[in-house]
């Protein structure tokens, strides 16, 4: 009866023991949340704006201020605007130009 009750102790502690160890696995190789507030290097927004011999290929008076929206990979502009009261605008929050119809 002895030999009973200490073989149900010592399964019940391996069985616990199982638990906090995988438990405590489970715990330490979760990743972390990151934190909810964005880091400002990342989201500063510096615009394109095009240098006076871009504006000359692409015909364009050299005093006016051009912002460079969209770039291919080579780097030649492929879509450009034209900055009025020093507003430029990031090209991230421009939604599709939808054609109009006829």
């Amino acid at each position: 009866m002895k030999n009973k009750k200490l073989l149900i102790i010592i399964i019940a502690s391996v069985v616990v023991l199982a638990v906090l160890i995988f438990l405590l696995v489970k715990y330490f190789n979760t990743p972390k949340l990151q934190s909810q507030t964005p880091n400002s290097q990342n989201n500063v927004f510096r615009p394109d704006i095009l240098s006076v011999g871009e504006k000359e290929s692409l015909g364009i008076h050299t005093d006016l201020p051009v912002q460079a929206t969209k770039r291919d990979a080579s780097g030649t502009v492929m879509v450009y605007r034209i900055v009025k009261n020093n507003d430029p605008v990031n090209p991230a929050n421009v939604g599709p130009i939808s054609p109009r119809l006829k």
